[in-house]
């Protein structure tokens, strides 16, 4: 099955864009402030990120389709089918519940198999702030982030937490044997990536 970073990256070419800087720079045009970042654009049509509808709204508008085309035949397309009960899958050993919808932050339930991980993810580095709490209730994980200094590793067991900087990327990978499971609280609610594809989009 396609992913949905080379199909949009096929689809931009068959829309007669010679680059994707000059697909990018239609898009920044057109949205002006509201635009995605060209790095979030990026990180997509190489597979490395959350799909996220505001992301894909942007995409769609410019190509002239609906978002639904550019998810169709590809593993994005069967991860979003679980979305209207507000379960969120990045791959076959993780996915995400949102646990409540209307709160001033999101709170979360992450469920990583043994091996798995979640794709990097970073919210908007314009956005004022926005911080990830993490508390893991069953098992051992590692929360894995980038930044410009380099790469920053925190291990935690059960019980144990942690929080950072979610406008840096990161992403969080099961280090035990079985099951890992994480409550994550994420602030505020709108810029997390799951909870915003269910609502209007943030600014």
């Amino acid at each position: 099955m396609e992913k949905i970073g080379g199909k949009i990256r096929r689809l931009i070419k068959e829309g007669g864009y010679a680059t994707i800087k000059d697909f990018y720079s239609r898009l920044a045009g057109t949205f002006e402030k509201t635009a995605i970042d060209r790095s979030t654009l990026t990180r997509l049509l190489k597979n490395q990120v959350v799909v996220r509808e505001r992301t894909l709204n942007q995409i769609a508008i410019i190509l002239g389709v609906k978002t639904s085309a550019l998810r169709e035949g590809t593993t994005a397309e069967v991860s979003a089918i679980s979305e209207p009960e507000g379960i969120f899958t990045y791959n076959d050993k993780a996915a995400l519940k949102i646990l409540d919808r209307n709160l001033p932050f999101a709170t979360t339930q992450l469920i990583l198999k043994a091996g798995g991980q979640t794709s990097p993810e970073q919210d908007r580095k314009d956005a004022k702030k926005s911080l990830k709490w993490i508390f893991v209730l069953v098992g051992k994980i590692d929360v894995v982030i980038k930044s410009p200094r380099g790469e920053e590793v925190k291990t935690l067991h059960k019980s144990q937490r942690a929080s950072f900087d979610a406008r840096q990327v990161h992403y969080i990978k099961n280090v035990s044997q079985s099951t890992s499971v994480c409550l994550i609280v994420h602030y505020p609610a709108d810029n997390n990536v799951f909870y915003s594809s269910t609502h209007s989009p943030s600014p």
